[in-house]
């Protein structure tokens, strides 16, 4: 009984959820549209896109209008923003995971940059 229950515990939802493609809906001009908000709507636009990433596993399609997007945002002068946008990136490493590792690897550069200001 008790292996049984150990088993249980070791299964990973990632493995065996099916991907869910949400890149289709937050597309290039999803993010030009985000890009150009107020932070206030643009905070809001932003949160609807961490809401629908929040699923187990996310396809491995095109999301590098996002990456792209995302390093604009940790670049910007509003705190909220930053915030949000390393609140993006984490919700996409948890979803791509392996898949996530170059964009990781390249954004490490970026997020130290920032962490390097004092306003930060």
């Amino acid at each position: 009984m008790e292996i049984e229950e150990e088993g249980m515990c070791d299964l990973d939802p990632y493995d065996i959820a099916d991907p869910v493609d949400i890149f289709k809906r937050f597309n290039d001009k999803w993010c030009t549209k985000v890009l150009e908000q107020k932070w206030k709507l643009k905070k809001k636009m932003l949160v609807t896109f961490f809401e629908a990433a929040k699923v187990p596993k996310l396809a491995n399609t095109n999301y590098y209008p996002i990456i792209t997007m995302t390093k604009k945002l940790l670049k910007d002068a509003n705190v909220n923003v930053v915030g949000f946008g390393l609140k993006i990136l984490s919700v996409l490493s948890k979803g791509l995971r392996k898949n996530f590792k170059r964009e990781a690897m390249n954004l490490t550069s970026v997020i130290l940059q920032k962490l390097k200001e004092k306003k930060f």
